[in-house]
């Protein structure tokens, strides 16, 4: 499961955002505009989602510049995970972007990870388990 979910990353970070052409060149977004996603073809609409609150990486909300709506929440909660789906489906995300920055390429090997690095495994794990069986 974890490297269909690390496929599943890799994929969704490789798209591409397509320049518009022809007759939808003339309709781009403009200073100032509100930018409305269906009216350039082509347009992914993406977020980047961290799963970095955990007890043992950022779970201790210590350096948090502010509170979210769903409290001090922990990423092994289902229900936020499911809260967050569901704001993802009604804003038209198409693209989640998982952020692991630099934590899951260092040593041990990947088999071998334990403390911060598992859970972050772990979490995104649950997360994809979780907004697949909607």
């Amino acid at each position: 499961m974890l490297q269909s979910s690390i496929a599943l990353v890799i994929l969704l970070a490789s798209a591409i955002w397509a320049e518009p052409s022809g007759p939808e060149a003339d309709s781009r977004i403009q200073p100032g505009q509100i930018l409305e996603a269906n009216r350039v073809s082509g347009s992914l609409i993406g977020i980047q989602y961290e799963n970095w609150f955990t007890p043992h990486n950022a779970g201790n909300w210590e350096t948090a510049e502010g509170t979210p709506i769903l409290s001090k929440y922990d990423s092994y909660n289902v229900d936020v995970i499911k809260k967050h789906a569901e704001w993802f489906n009604y804003l038209g995300i198409e693209r989640i972007l998982i952020d692991w920055t630099n934590m899951l390429w260092t040593m041990p090997p990947w088999e071998a990870h334990t403390g911060a690095t598992k859970e972050l495994e772990d979490t995104i794990e649950l997360f994809f388990k979780t907004i697949s069986v909607r």
